[in-house]
């Protein structure tokens, strides 16, 4: 098996973060992605033996929206 589907096989174990995943798809962010924590200590879990939500508090999305600009984007974090 190769890495790519390896690490794919770990992720879709962690049914929790899988969950939220479905969840963000029905948002329809552009150039969504998960950021590379949670999949880390997901592996990291994993390989340990660990439940693979132990030491993930947060789940960060990232995506870009040419149409937001930064102000925009600062304005509403601080609300």
């Amino acid at each position: 098996m190769d890495r790519k589907n390896y690490f794919l096989k770990i992720l879709k174990k962690n049914s929790e973060l899988m969950s939220i995943l479905d969840e963000v798809s029905v948002l329809n962010l552009p150039n969504c992605y998960l950021a590379a924590g949670s999949v880390f200590q997901t592996v990291w879990n994993y390989s340990d033996g660990n439940n693979l939500m132990t030491g993930i508090h947060d789940i960060d999305i990232v995506y870009f929206d040419k149409e937001i600009s930064a102000d925009s984007s600062a304005k509403n974090d601080k609300s």
